[in-house]
């Protein structure tokens, strides 16, 4: 199973209670993720179905030369050559291994609004954050795919786009080489955990995002169809987490597939490739204070919070590695299988930077009263040393 890679602390300051009840005994890890993805990849490869008409879907003809069409698969060197610039979905395309870090910038809760004022990303040999266009002008992409608006659903969506658009020329002020493909809004599951979030607005959105893209010049990416249900308008069964608004492992693999079969095929713009790009870190999840334009319609203030687990070493884990619980409820347990030669040091907990758990299965319980939106648990494990 993918390795996941360690993810920046975030701050807690509610206290999580760590044990190991129900934990049963050691179990055979259950299907690998290499099969999840190809079931993913296959069931966007599957026959198309004729959408119902009532389903929100964009009408692609009215968007000749816009709208990205099916191409063969451009595979693994378009995703490296694609810098992948959003909000928390973003951060789940590297969070899954579906994208590599050198290719992601993710920052959870960001609106558009907050695109070009809001330092996020910690380049290598730089002091200080930088913002995202800032980071655009240092990378230097071949192309980039903006990945924002779930975070403006819950305000005006003209503001919205409005400030989509600058921000987008504004990044083109750093670096004026990159093509420019606008992603369209992820769909919502029915079932979601926020019911004042309303999939006609995704889609209007959606809608106002591909006219932007048509008067800019711009691509957009008309990935609802991957991600769509073709009947009902929702997100397809299972493409997103328990909360029913993130995208799940199955949902980012088929958004990724979708990308890969719906290439930007023009000529590389750039002048030169870029080299010596310093590397940057992953931006923590809990950076971007709330403010008025985002209720951070990802992950809200309704009590609900997203525990993500992750491992550090060789080993991999079994058991939904991202969970969505709400406060005064227990998540569902973790295990951690180390490789052979490997074994668990400890799991540690962002209470902090203290709280730390050395059981093999790990379960979290979240207290009561706790209005944090996101918590981080890293298995650490190490090699075995001989004697």
């Amino acid at each position: 199973m993918r390795i996941m890679q360690k993810i920046s602390a975030l701050a807690l300051a509610a206290a999580l209670a760590v044990g190991a009840a129900g934990c049963a005994a050691f179990g055979t890890p259950q299907q690998s993720e290499s099969a999840s993805a190809a079931s993913a990849a296959s069931e966007v490869a599957a026959p198309a179905v004729t959408p119902n008409p009532e389903a929100g879907f964009l009408d692609v003809s009215a968007y000749p030369g816009t709208v990205l069409e099916e191409t063969p698969d451009a595979g693994e060197d378009y995703i490296k050559e694609t810098l992948f610039v959003g909000d928390s979905n973003t951060v789940r395309y590297y969070l899954y291994g579906a994208v590599p870090l050198a290719s992601n910038i993710g920052c959870s809760g960001m609106a558009t609004g907050s695109i070009t004022s809001f330092p996020c990303v910690q380049f290598s040999g730089y002091s200080q954050l930088v913002t995202m266009p800032k980071a655009i002008g240092i990378i230097q992409p071949r192309r980039v795919i903006f990945g924002f608006g779930s975070n403006n659903l819950t305000g005006d969506l003209s503001t919205a786009v409005q400030n989509y658009r600058k921000a987008i020329r504004e990044c083109q002020k750093e670096y004026a080489y990159f093509t420019v493909i606008v992603s369209a809004v992820p769909a919502l599951d029915q079932n979601r955990s926020s019911k004042s979030l309303r999939q006609s607005e995704v889609d209007e959105l959606n809608e106002m995002l591909a006219d932007m893209c048509r008067e800019e010049g711009w691509y957009f990416l008309n990935s609802a169809e991957a991600l769509k249900d073709p009947q009902t308008g929702w997100a397809k069964t299972g493409y997103t987490i328990e909360d029913g608004l993130h995208l799940s492992e199955k949902g980012v693999n088929a958004y990724v597939e979708y990308v890969r079969t719906h290439a930007d095929s023009g000529e590389d713009q750039r002048p030169h490739k870029p080299t010596n790009v310093p590397s940057h870190t992953e931006t923590p999840v809990d950076l971007l204070p709330k403010s008025e334009e985002s209720d951070d319609a990802q992950a809200e203030s309704s009590g609900v919070v997203e525990v993500t687990y992750q491992v550090q070493g060789n080993a991999s884990l079994q058991g939904a590695t991202v969970q969505t619980v709400k406060a005064g409820d227990a998540c569902g347990e973790v295990w951690v299988y180390a490789a052979e030669g490997w074994h668990l040091d400890h799991w540690e907990i962002n209470l902090d930077g203290q709280n730390y758990s050395e059981q093999e299965c790990l379960r979290l319980s979240i207290p009561e009263g706790c209005t944090q939106a996101s918590v981080t648990a890293t298995a650490f494990v190490v090699q075995d040393t001989e004697g």
